[in-house]
């Protein structure tokens, strides 16, 4: 994996002093010399976000837990604090993997201010004048890539403790926005649509940072990657099906045309090509925004979910399945997207991930799809949907369904059109971490089956509590100003 490879060993003590699942406030004195003196270079605030990367990178296992696991699409016996409290609803806030997913984040967001403020400093410093153009040019893309993983945080962080933003997002409580590396300003909760403001900002920053170069592969974040991730915050700001916002769905198109129009991304075709995209090796074409875990690295924990490697070649069922409505629910002797499906034990297994996974390890070397063309296509198709355009929504929708060797869709509107952009999304996103989100926020119920969840049908209403994540019980006693989510 190349940012591992370029990490020195300053850089490794530096994450792990920041990162190792402290409290904001408790970070050591001694690592913030360290940043200090790794900021005093180009060269180490390049390896500082580096090593972000990598960070975010070992985020991914609990990240997916958190939020494929609250969906619809995979069914599991699991009760364990490890693993079962967010696929059975249980609101544990002292649950191991809810703390250590805030603990981290808030540690990567950490790490991304210092970076930001030593490239900043840098810039406006006397090292600059060092610097010719191209490196300017350089250092400033890769503040806007910080500005860009820190969004992408923030994101992850208000889906899973702030409400749907259709709720009452001026006076419903998000995370913590934390801008500064000072560890002494330790802020409390702002609101849902405070925090999205952030984010957008972060993100309208990281396009101005990225735009004069083109760096590097999809591995890395770029200002495409900043305009598809707008295009779904603006799609999680765009209302209910219900009652949508034109306003934001019409951002939401826009950012996703910027993205389809810049020509750098394509959707995998034919079938045998398609086959390849949980495999980035020498990057992938579809992939706007992933991880790279090439070179030997198992830093995919997502596939020790789904499966175990019992030899070489030889894979088994891990303790997540694919959820037997949602396997019948599709096309089974067309559609393509099957493919990463496979029988396995009277089950079916999610082979998304299991790309170079090894006897013994419960991880493997496949991406992790933050973002992908795939996506953008049924962005922009729900957002034209919600703003009444019925054809353009169908053009894109059949897109997807025609990649994926299936028909294309003529003739409806409506309630079926509806019906057919959640199903297709379901189908398309299936285990890429968004299987609760898109039905919450768009004002509907998330069920699963008898025959998927413990033989009885399970709903939760997306008004439901249970929709967010209680914040964990050690931040709430560490920092008084943090209020609980009601339980």
């Amino acid at each position: 994996m190349l940012f591992i490879k370029k990490y020195s060993v300053l850089v490794l003590s530096m994450l792990f002093l920041v990162s190792c699942n402290k409290q904001i406030e408790s970070i050591h004195p001694e690592s913030q010399i360290s940043l200090s003196g790794i900021m005093g270079s180009m060269s180490g605030i390049e390896e500082t976000a580096v090593a972000n990367y990598s960070q975010l990178a070992l985020m991914q296992g609990n990240w997916h837990n958190l939020s494929e696991f609250r969906g619809n699409t995979v069914s599991s016996v699991e009760t364990d604090d490890n693993q079962g409290d967010a696929y059975n609803y249980t609101q544990n806030p002292n649950s191991t993997v809810n703390g250590t997913f805030w603990q981290n984040a808030y540690s990567l967001i950490v790490t991304v201010d210092y970076t930001l403020e030593g490239a900043q400093a840098y810039l406006a410093g006397s090292g600059a004048l060092t610097l010719d153009s191209t490196q300017k040019e350089t250092l400033l893309h890769t503040e806007g890539e910080m500005y860009f993983m820190r969004a992408l945080t923030y994101f992850h962080l208000v889906r899973l403790y702030g409400r749907p933003y259709y709720q009452a997002p001026f006076t419903n409580p998000g995370i913590m926005i934390k801008n500064t590396p000072d560890p002494t300003y330790i802020p409390g909760r702002s609101t849902v649509q405070a925090c999205y403001a952030q984010i957008v900002s972060d993100l309208d920053s990281a396009v101005i940072c990225m735009s004069s170069i083109d760096l590097h592969s999809n591995v890395w974040a770029s200002k495409e990657a900043a305009w598809a991730l707008l295009s779904r915050v603006y799609l999680y700001e765009g209302g209910s099906y219900a009652s949508p916002d034109a306003n934001a769905n019409t951002l939401a198109i826009n950012y996703a045309d910027s993205v389809i129009s810049s020509t750098k991304f394509k959707l995998l075709t034919p079938r045998a090509s398609f086959d390849t995209l949980y495999n980035n090796q020498n990057g992938n074409p579809e992939m706007i925004f992933t991880t790279e875990n090439q070179d030997g690295f198992l830093t995919n924990t997502t596939a020790g979910f789904y499966a175990v490697a019992v030899t070489g070649t030889t894979l088994a069922t891990g303790p997540y399945t694919v959820a037997p409505s949602f396997w019948k629910s599709f096309d089974t002797l067309t559609d393509y997207r099957t493919d990463f499906i496979r029988s396995s034990q009277g089950t079916q297994m999610v082979a998304k991930y299991v790309t170079g996974m090894a006897p013994n390890f419960s991880a493997s070397t496949a991406p992790t799809a933050y973002l992908r063309l795939g996506e953008i296509y049924l962005n922009r198709a729900e957002a034209y949907f919600k703003m009444g355009q019925t054809s353009a929504c169908l053009s894109d929708l059949n897109v997807i369904r025609t990649r994926a060797g299936l028909q294309p869709l003529a003739g409806i509107s409506g309630q079926s059109l509806q019906d057919s952009l959640v199903s297709e999304r379901r189908k398309e996103l299936c285990f890429e971490a968004d299987a609760s989100f898109d039905y919450f926020r768009n004002g509907l119920p998330m069920t699963r089956l008898a025959g998927d969840y413990q033989s009885t049908d399970f709903t939760i209403q997306p008004t439901d509590n249970k929709v967010v994540l209680p914040l964990p019980e050690s931040e709430i006693l560490s920092n008084p100003k943090l209020t609980q989510n009601p339980m």
